[in-house]
């Protein structure tokens, strides 16, 4: 049993255990740089842990001698991933060996990032400072997604409410109903799916039978109602029936024998 529970805790904390990169960034935070290193060292290839290894050569900390070509190295990694404040401190070493136009390159993309550091540096240069422009860019296309997922999940919601309404035997009124009048779009045909009939249409199909015809569905009042087609062909079976008197059905309906359905007037 003992062993049992040590291998379950040690699934546990495998998962819950934090990635490389922010191992070391937590490290680094409780001032245990080489700790932060040997992490980062681990995973070098992401941006976090290519920053986090600028830093250690930009000031020297821990077993790490200072050495601002080597950091310069590290941040240049991490700014060509597109990491905004490598930008910043790559800028800042350029700078200050003389590589004015490279610094004020990555200052000014890190700027349009809305980095504040990098717009703050720019004015303490006399240089211009930028728009945010990429930054606007990225919440604009970050919104514009957000209000499509939104669009979407409210038409899906529509859609399933529709289909529980006409599918599962909610309230007699909400059933699958059929117009008595042909629909200008769908005219009754012969059909073995709901597919065959269109969106907001049902393949109405007698007892025991694969075939049917196309009907609009409606609700209690008449009105369309909308939901995706069913793609399956099935024989519809006895003991689906939707009412076998028209007292059961809504007003302007009526119980129609051979469908065993709701259908209008």
């Amino acid at each position: 049993m003992k062993g049992i529970l040590v291998l379950l805790l040690g699934v546990i904390l495998t998962g819950c255990a934090l990635a490389p990169h922010d191992q070391g960034m937590s490290h680094y935070s409780s001032g245990k740089y080489d700790h932060a290193a040997h992490q980062w060292n681990i995973s070098n290839d992401h941006y976090l842990s290519q920053y986090g290894l600028g830093l250690l050569w930009h000031h020297g900390l821990g077993s790490t001698a200072k050495n601002t070509d080597q950091a310069s190295q590290w941040y240049i990694k991490a700014a060509r991933q597109g990491y905004p404040p490598a930008m910043n401190n790559l800028a800042i070493i350029q700078m200050k060996k003389g590589y004015t136009e490279a610094a004020q390159s990555w200052l000014t993309l890190a700027a349009r990032w809305g980095n504040q550091t990098a717009i703050k540096n720019l004015r303490i240069y006399n240089l211009p400072v930028p728009k945010p422009d990429l930054y606007a860019r990225q919440q604009a296309a970050q919104s514009s997604k957000k209000a499509e997922q939104a669009r979407s999940d409210a038409v899906n919601a529509m859609l399933l409410n529709s289909f529980m309404q006409g599918y599962l035997g909610g309230a007699p009124s909400y059933q699958p109903a059929m117009t008595g009048r042909s629909s200008p779009a769908v005219k009754p045909s012969a059909c073995t799916s709901d597919s065959q009939c269109g969106y907001g249409n049902a393949c109405v199909k007698p007892m025991g039978s694969v075939y049917g015809s196309c009907a609009a569905k409606v609700d209690e009042y008449g009105r369309r109602t909308l939901s995706s087609p069913r793609s399956g062909v099935e024989v519809r079976t006895f003991g689906s029936e939707k009412c076998s008197f028209s007292f059961e059905c809504p007003d302007k309906f009526k119980c129609d024998q051979s469908l065993k359905m709701c259908v209008m007037k």
